[in-house]
């Protein structure tokens, strides 16, 4: 089955109509071999040997979990992510890495006099086990100190839709926020000092076994051009998109591309662009990347002589300097023909090197003509 996100129509008459069309296409994998579906917690830190939990199918006598000890002692510094698959699991899956304090939720946690303690910056594994379930966090907030919140959930293809709020020492509701659609960052600037309670839960009061989350906590200081913790790592963080998902340029012709940057609220860094996958005989050029952040120009030039070729490219923007290598691949809105796609966006780029026209025969000239 198929239908359209959002409904459209009129606010209050919105529904969700199933449709077909061409652009409703899925990709169905059907085994009665051990299958992953994701890894809880989502995520671990460097140096250590964590046990994980694999969720999924099929996995062993328990038939839905496996523990599986995950070791990153020696992990390089600079990876951000591993993959994990077993022997017995078909598949591989994704388990981010960082050094951040890493904090799984524990039940009960729902009043706020049961919320659990936590210290900016911190790194949030949780699950929202039921319906009407809500995690609590209580924290320590200065202020005018920006803090950052951002969910990691919608890149996993789990089902929580995060909703956050934020109460202050009396209960009182300060401020809530849903998980944006494309970049699910948040910057809340307190307006007082004072012991702050984080409310997690889902935006339609949902849960259950798949409703887990990653959440990212930490602080976002203007002026020096990164947000740091006691590790010395930075947590400076940016999105990037490109102007297409698509080009196509011509022997000895060249091509503009527009990549646009966007940092957190207030912060700078000295950020580089990178192209990958170009073919032989093409070549970029792009001007310098501001330390805040915006519009940066390229441009894809193919020699005269540059063979055809179709291929799959990747825009890479990479900080520098304190920063210590966060890195963001570009990603641009599908043409989705007027429907709406499951899958909208890509950072899997298409560049297309056209062949040479084809020289006009030579005209033969008849007696008489």
């Amino acid at each position: 089955m198929g239908f359209k996100w959002p409904p459209r129509g009129n606010p209050g008459s919105q529904r969700v109509k199933f449709v077909g069309s061409d652009a409703a296409v899925y990709r169905l994998t059907v085994t009665s071999e051990a299958f992953g579906w994701y890894v809880f917690p989502l995520g671990v830190q460097p140096g250590l040997k964590t046990m994980v939990t694999l969720h999924g199918w099929n996995l062993g006598s328990s038939g839905r979990l496996l523990q599986h000890e995950l070791n990153v002692t020696e992990i390089d510094p600079s990876v951000k992510e591993v993959l994990i698959g077993p022997p017995v699991v078909a598949n591989q899956l994704s388990v981010a890495v960082s050094d951040v304090p890493e904090l799984l939720d524990t039940e009960p946690n729902d009043q706020r006099e049961q919320a659990q303690s936590m210290v900016v910056p911190a790194v949030l594994n949780g699950r929202i086990g039921g319906t009407g379930d809500v995690d609590r966090f209580v924290f320590q907030a200065a202020k005018d100190e920006k803090i950052v919140f951002q969910f990691a959930t919608p890149n996993l293809g789990l089902s929580l839709s995060g909703s956050l709020r934020i109460e202050n020492e009396k209960g009182e509701l300060v401020v809530e926020k849903t998980t944006p659609p494309e970049v699910p960052q948040w910057v809340w600037t307190p307006a007082t000092d004072g012991l702050f309670t984080l409310a997690v839960s889902d935006l339609g009061g949902r849960g259950g076994e798949d409703y887990v989350y990653r959440l990212e906590v930490f602080p976002a200081l203007p002026g020096n051009g990164v947000a740091r913790h006691s590790g010395g790592r930075s947590l400076f963080n940016f999105d990037v998109r490109a102007d297409a998902h698509s080009y196509r340029v011509e022997p000895g012709q060249t091509v503009p591309m527009k990549v646009s940057i966007r940092t957190v609220e207030g912060v700078e860094a000295t950020m580089g662009v990178v192209l990958e996958g170009l073919p032989g005989g093409v070549k970029w050029t792009t001007t310098q990347v501001p330390r805040s952040g915006g519009d940066v120009a390229l441009e894809l030039s193919a020699d005269a002589d540059a063979a055809p070729a179709n291929v799959p490219i990747r825009v890479r923007v990479t900080s520098h300097g304190p920063s210590l290598g966060w890195e963001r691949s570009a990603f641009a809105l599908i043409d989705n023909r007027g429907e709406n796609r499951l899958i909208d966006q890509t950072d899997v780029l298409w560049l297309t090197v056209l062949p040479l026209p084809l020289a006009e025969p030579d005209k033969v000239v008849k007696d008489g003509s």
